[in-house]
């Protein structure tokens, strides 16, 4: 049973670390909807629990109109949509700065540069792997020496090591950019 438990309790966390939070404050009656689902009228009785994707928040207001907010959905983290008394197309482009609706996500930025990092390490690591793949086997003595050289490079099981490491590490960053988008 504790070893069920231990895999249940990993899963759990899992799935978690992909589910994140969203607060809908504004004024008071307002309808809203997520991705054409109605959630309810704020003040909204919790915060709303999503998983980590684009989401559109949609507010209808009776006289005022709709206004439309897309969020990125972050695994783990927190994020409240402030919605303003007056549609988006009413509010200034000031009003909008101060609202944050003009900016790009930040919540993928660790996610594009740990993947760009990943990508980097991975292309030098391979290249490092394949330089000792093609060493194995080879005199470690300079080619010009008169006296019997016995040496010679053993790197060929550390060569395909760091190929393979240098794949996963490409591979993991493949991931993050392509989850980034």
């Amino acid at each position: 049973m504790p070893r069920n438990r231990e895999a249940l309790e990993q899963a759990l966390a899992n799935v978690r670390s992909h589910v994140g939070t969203l607060k809908v404050v504004g004024p008071p009656g307002v309808r809203v909807d997520v991705d054409g689902r109605e959630i309810g009228r704020l003040p909204l009785t919790s915060a709303l629990r999503l998983p980590e994707a684009p989401a559109h928040v949609t507010a209808t207001t009776q006289g005022d109109g709709t206004t439309q907010i897309a969020v990125t959905i972050v695994g783990g983290a927190e994020q409240t949509v402030v919605l303003p008394s007056a549609p988006l197309a009413q509010l200034t482009p000031a009003a909008r700065i101060a609202l944050h609706l003009d900016e790009q996500p930040r919540a993928a930025r660790w996610k594009t540069w740990t993947g760009i990092g990943l990508l980097a390490a991975a292309a030098g690591t391979i290249a490092t792997g394949a330089v000792w793949v093609f060493l194995d086997g080879r005199p470690s003595c300079p080619a010009g020496q008169v006296t019997r050289c016995e040496m010679a490079y053993d790197t060929k099981l550390q060569g395909w090591l760091a190929i393979g490491a240098g794949i996963a590490a490409g591979t993991a960053g493949g991931i993050l950019l392509w989850s980034a988008r």
